[in-house]
């Protein structure tokens, strides 16, 4: 909620609920709460002052560019509890009023409330310089009320207010003050500088990554970069040590001198200080000193300009080793990031590329691939360590400017192969697609049938053979063609060795499918021989990859298209 808008809501509540009561008081005819409980018409909180007993001042905070504590010293402060302590007095509901005139006839005074020495007072001034008073005495009875005043032209009313309202504005020096170490955004942070006694550790960023440049230069790694700012910008000051509420002089930040620093450990001779830097240029510093009890360990924070103790587990993160900081990937890359891999070996290079977050095969021939496959193959690459080079085994590069390695194949491909990278989708078509299907069996059986758009029906293709359309079998043969996926692929592009070792050079079986649109759009099947574990080995006209299909995809592929004529 916005100044404004608190005072706003403080003027207009306390006035209108503060004239109910007045209306329905018995004595009341003579009080004027609305004008004793709220600041002027017009005017914003600038400043907030809280008074003890005999009005000795405890502490005042400043609207400036933003809330700070003025007074006992100057520091940073904790907006949202100065906007809860706004919130509870602009909503506050007054639950009964007594006018001065009141409080004549019933016999009683300020005092018999707490109001003639209030334990607490609280003073709102706005930008113009006019402020209310309000002070708090004791509490009800009952202990969910306190009882109090506001001073303005000698009006010394008594309002009963609710009791959240006092525990709201009775805060301390503590309470008001900013526990955040620090107040940078990691995302925003390109430059970090750990000095630990004559040791340098200087964490610069270049774009989406991370560098060390001294005590050498080297990759650095971004996710413990990230986490260990992340752990900074959300540490919390467990305790204040100083300045206190007891320190005497208003500019006791100013006066930190170089012995009280290394009381604490924090001298630049001990401190362990991390410096950082974001993109506006804007630096900011925290330092690490000695040990305080409890798991934690004094630090000075240029956000807070202030000694606090935090935990330990902060100062240990800061003198971690050059080492958990570097990058000892091979491919420092996230897998995200990644858009392109080269895999080479004594078979030839394959190139694969992502786009639109489907990943295709480029080489050796262009094919999609299978993106399951090709994400487990990035992130087994990605995870690679420096360690993992290799005097054999595959030669890889991970994106389009990276230097190849050599890897064990194992690490690369895990147990898998590198035709498997390939999709198993063998073809696909739609199935009112097909005009014409001609298939040549084992011993050279063949049969054709062809689709007449005009009957909509299949016919023998074949000019003077008297047999009819076995629908069925076409049905099935359309069904399985209009997606038929392998079980593996074995070869990703077809040589002539190749075609022979797998029973290709003199097939099982072909069929070839013509499509609808034209002539020259046929996909020639060619199954053959039976592969191990199952299944027959196939390609598509002699220059795609070789696949296993299923049994049963052959059975289905090899339906009888025609049957004899009924009688």
């Amino acid at each position: 909620m916005s100044n404004a808008k608190a005072t706003a809501l403080f003027l207009a509540g306390a006035a209108l609920a503060a004239a109910l009561y007045v209306a329905m008081t018995r004595y009341g005819d003579d009080a004027s709460p609305s004008s004793a409980m709220c600041l002027p018409q017009g005017a914003s909180v600038a400043r907030v002052e809280m008074e003890g007993a005999e009005g000795s001042r405890l502490l005042a905070i400043e609207r400036r560019e933003t809330w700070r504590l003025v007074e006992p010293f100057s520091a940073a402060v904790d907006e949202t509890r100065v906007m809860k302590l706004l919130d509870a007095v602009s909503f506050a509901t007054v639950k009964d009023v007594l006018s001065e005139r009141d409080l004549r006839k019933v016999g009683r005074t300020l005092a018999d409330f707490g109001l003639d020495r209030p334990r607490l007072a609280v003073v709102f001034t706005g930008g113009g310089g006019l402020s209310r008073r309000i002070a708090f005495g004791r509490h009800t009875p009952t202990g969910d009320a306190v009882y109090a005043t506001a001073l303005e032209e000698g009006a010394k009313s008594v309002f009963v207010l609710p009791s959240q309202v006092f525990d709201a504005v009775n805060l301390t020096v503590d309470d008001l003050r900013s526990r955040s170490l620090a107040s940078f955004d990691p995302a925003e942070v390109v430059s970090v500088d750990i000095k630990r006694g004559g040791e340098l550790l200087r964490l610069r960023r270049a774009g989406d990554k991370w560098e060390t440049t001294a005590p050498a230069s080297a990759p650095a790694s971004a996710a413990k970069t990230m986490e260990f700012l992340s752990a900074l910008s959300a540490a919390r000051a467990e305790r204040f040590v100083w300045p206190s509420a007891e320190t005497e002089s208003p500019s006791a930040v100013q006066e930190l001198s170089d012995a009280l620093l290394s009381t604490y450990g924090l001298d630049a001779e001990n401190a362990v200080t991390v410096t950082l830097k974001t993109g506006g240029g804007a630096d900011e510093q925290i330092s690490f000193g000695r040990e305080a009890g409890d798991g934690l360990v004094h630090a000075r924070s240029s956000h807070l300009h202030a000694v606090v103790c935090v935990p330990a587990a902060l100062k240990r993160d800061a003198l971690a080793d050059v080492s958990v900081f570097s990058d000892d990937r091979l491919f420092p890359y996230r897998a995200e990031e990644v858009g392109a891999v080269s895999i080479s070996s004594e078979a030839g290079t394959v190139l694969l590329s992502r786009n639109g977050g489907k990943w295709r095969i480029d080489a050796p021939l262009a094919a999609p691939a299978d993106d399951a496959e090709v994400n487990a193959l990035v992130e087994r690459l990605v995870s690679l360590k420096l360690q993992d080079r290799a005097a054999k085994g595959l030669l890889v590069a991970v994106g389009t400017n990276s230097a190849p390695v050599t890897v064990d194949r194992s690490a690369v491909l895990g147990g898998s192969n590198i035709p498997s990278l390939r999709s198993r989708l063998v073809m696909s078509f739609p199935q009112d697609g097909i005009r014409r299907i001609s298939v040549e069996r084992e011993g050279g059986a063949r049969e054709s049938v062809e689709y007449n758009a005009e009957r909509s029906a299949w016919e023998n293709a074949v000019s003077g053979d008297g047999r009819g359309v076995a629908e069925k079998g076409v049905a099935a043969v359309v069904a399985e063609a209009s997606s038929l996926v392998a079980t593996s692929v074995v070869v990703l592009k077809v040589t002539i060795d190749s075609m022979r070792e797998f029973g290709l050079e003199k097939p099982y079986s072909s069929i070839a499918f013509d499509r609808r649109g034209g002539e020259g759009m046929r996909t020639n099947l060619i199954i053959g021989s039976k592969a191990q574990g199952g299944g027959r080995y196939a390609t598509l006209g002699a220059s795609e990859a070789i696949f296993v299909i299923s049994d049963e995809s052959v059975e289905r592929l090899l339906s009888p298209l025609l049957e004899d004529a009924a009688p």
